[in-house]
């Protein structure tokens, strides 16, 4: 008997908005000091990163299949990254100043899913080239996740003129605590008999924050199932039934 259960790992990217991040950054960095320093730069941000697709997480999980249309399956995953921005402003155009401002972001998560293959999952092919294998093989399905998620930032920043750089240090932390719903969209191509790369889009819907994190999201990913294999295929007979 064919074990039902399957692990896999992927990575996500996301186009997430940063509405409320930029509209700080913007208040308190953008707004008055190129009122004194003429020179001054807008620090890259991750609302930079994300018009760039490169906010993007790992991920691994753990499934089974429930029936030939369902499975479910659980998941864990998470990324982090700095940002370090350094700027040699003026003072009224005159002094010199350095300015160092660095933002981090880090998070963990945990999934839990809902897969429907409406025309059921895909079974490799008997012949073919391992490329029109998996062009021929593939299915479409749909999937539900709710995920929780624990994100942690800072913003730095520091400035002074050129002899005392730290006169001014400004520190920052947020912490969040979310909870998101994401239909998702997907093709499954078979690469083996027991193995698979599945594309996925989906949109996140957030309980809180939407106007930070609401987002689409496209992911790539790699599943293999448990058991089975050429093992199992010894044990059943030419047509396809088990000896006896």
């Amino acid at each position: 008997m064919e074990n039902p259960w399957f692990w896999g790992v992927g990575s996500c990217k996301y186009h997430v908005p940063l509405r409320e991040s930029e509209a700080m950054i913007d208040r308190q960095l953008n707004t008055f000091f190129p009122l004194i320093f003429p020179n001054w730069e807008r620090p890259v941000t991750f609302a930079d990163w994300s018009e760039d697709f490169m906010i993007w997480d790992l991920w691994g999980l753990v499934g089974r299949k429930l029936s030939p249309e369902w499975s479910c399956f659980a998941a864990v995953g998470g990324s982090g990254a700095p940002i370090h921005n350094h700027e040699s402003p003026k003072l009224f155009g005159v002094v010199p100043f350095k300015a160092d401002m660095g933002f981090t972001r880090a998070d963990v998560y945990g999934s839990l899913g809902l897969t429907y293959y409406p025309w059921g999952m895909p079974q490799y092919p008997e012949s073919g080239s391992f490329l029109s294998r998996a062009v021929n093989g593939v299915k479409p399905f749909v999937e539900l996740m709710g995920n929780y998620t624990y994100l942690h930032g800072t913003a730095t920043v520091k400035m002074g003129p050129v002899f005392a750089p730290n006169l001014f240090k400004q520190k920052q932390v947020f912490d969040y605590h979310l909870v998101d719903f994401a239909p998702t969209l997907g093709a499954e191509f078979p690469v083996s008999p027991k193995s698979a790369v599945l594309f996925k889009v989906n949109y996140h819907f957030f309980t809180t924050h939407q106007d930070e994190f609401n987002s689409p999201g496209f992911s790539l990913s790699f599943k293999h199932s448990f058991g089975g294999g050429k093992r199992a295929e010894r044990r059943r007979g030419g047509d396809g039934r088990r000896d006896h």
